[in-house]
C-alpha cells in the first residue's frame, strides 16, 4: 500500500475512534463497564469498541491490545461495547462485533502489519485525564506510518480541557499536528530542561529522570506527568525536551504502547532508544523483546543523558 493512501486510511480510522471515546468518557466513568484483565491492568468498554470500530474499517488481522474472550464470557459487557461501537456502525450485530474484535487477536505474521492501543492510558481516560488511540503501520519490522489521536489535549498540555489534536507521520517524511508541521524545541546547555513521564508511579521509576539531569548537571524545570502516548506527541511539538521511561522490574515494553508515537517523535528530529542506546526494535512479536526502557530527546541531549545514565550505580 502507498504510504500516502496508508496514511489517509489511519487517520480515517482514529478519526472516528476519537469521536467514539470522547463521547464515552464524558460519561459517567461507573458507567463504562470498567473491568480488570489477568496482568491486573484495567480495560473499559471503550477500549473495547474502539478496537472493534477500528478491526471493521481495516477489516484485516491486526496486532491489538484487546481480545474477545472476556466479552464472549460477560454478555452483558458485550452488550454494552455493541452499544458503544454502534455511536460509529449504527445497526451493527453481535456477531459483527466480536469478528471486527478477535482480527486484533494475532501475533505478526509478516515484517508488515497494523499494530493498535484502542485506548492507550486506560487509567488516565477512566481518571477523564489524557489518554490516546495509538495506530501504526509496521513496515520491514519499523513503523513507517503512526497516528495518534489525543481527544483531551490542548495547546498547554497540563490541561485536560482541550479539544483534543491529532498527530501523524510517515517515515523520512515531515511530523504533524493537525495539519501543521511540527519539531522539537531545540536545546542550549544550561537551559532547563522540561521531562515528560508516566503519570502512574508503577509504570516507571518517576526519580530517574532527576537523578539523571542532577548527574549531567543540566537544571530541570517541573515534569509534565502524562498517561500514554501523549508523552511523545509533546516531545514532538517542543513542549517538552525528554521523555524517560525505565520499566518496572520484569515488564517488557508492548509495540503497540510505542510504536505511533516513537515514529512522531523521531520525524519531528527526536532521537528515539532505548537506555542502551539501541533503536526500538519491533522484530520480535508483540514485545520489545530486545529493548530496555525508552529515551526521547534532541540529539545532543539525548547523548548526553545516555552517557550519565549508564555510568549511574545500577
Amino acid at each position: 500500500m502507498d504510504p500516502s493512501d496508508t496514511l489517509k486510511l489511519a487517520i480515517n480510522i482514529v478519526r472516528s475512534a476519537c469521536r467514539i471515546s470522547r463521547a464515552l468518557q464524558d460519561k459517567m466513568v461507573e458507567d463504562l463497564g470498567t473491568q480488570t484483565k489477568g496482568d491486573s491492568s484495567p480495560v473499559t468498554v471503550a477500549d473495547f469498541a474502539i478496537q472493534a470500530v477500528v478491526g471493521q474499517l481495516l477489516d484485516q488481522p491486526f496486532v491489538g491490545e484487546e481480545g474477545g474472550d472476556l466479552l464472549e464470557d460477560q454478555p452483558d459487557l458485550r452488550l454494552q461495547v455493541l452499544h458503544a461501537a454502534q455511536i460509529a456502525l449504527p445497526g451493527w450485530s453481535e456477531k459483527e462485533l466480536m469478528r471486527a474484535i478477535r482480527l486484533g487477536e494475532g501475533l505478526p505474521q509478516t515484517d508488515s502489519f497494523w499494530t493498535l492501543d484502542p485506548i492507550d492510558g486506560t487509567k488516565g481516560f477512566i481518571r477523564k485525564a489524557h489518554y490516546c488511540t495509538a495506530l501504526a503501520y509496521i513496515h520491514e519490522n519499523q513503523p513507517t506510518v503512526g497516528v495518534l489521536g489525543c481527544p483531551r489535549l490542548s495547546s498547554d498540555p497540563s490541561s485536560v480541557d482541550g479539544e483534543g489534536a491529532l498527530f501523524w507521520a510517515v517515515r523520512d517524511q515531515q511530523a504533524f499536528c493537525e495539519e501543521q508541521p511540527i519539531q522539537i524545541s531545540s536545546w542550549l546547555p544550561g537551559t532547563p530542561v522540561v521531562v515528560t513521564e508516566s503519570a502512574e508511579s508503577a509504570h516507571s521509576d518517576h526519580s530517574l529522570a532527576n537523578k539523571v539531569l542532577k548527574a549531567a548537571a543540566i537544571p530541570s524545570a517541573t515534569p509534565l506527568r502524562l498517561d500514554s502516548q501523549v508523552k511523545y506527541a509533546v516531545v514532538a511539538r517542543g513542549q517538552a525536551q525528554v521523555f524517560i521511561r525505565k520499566s518496572r522490574d520484569g515488564y517488557v515494553e508492548k509495540i503497540w504502547d510505542h510504536a505511533a508515537g516513537s515514529l512522531i517523535a523521531e520525524t519531528a528530529g527526536c532521537r528515539v532508544t532505548d537506555l542502551n542506546g539501541n533503536r526500538l526494535d519491533f522484530s520480535t512479536g508483540i514485545q520489545l523483546e530486545n529493548n530496555r526502557g525508552v529515551l526521547v530527546a534532541p540529539a545532543a541531549l539525548h547523548e548526553k543523558m545516555l552517557t550519565t545514565f549508564e555510568q549511574l550505580p545500577s
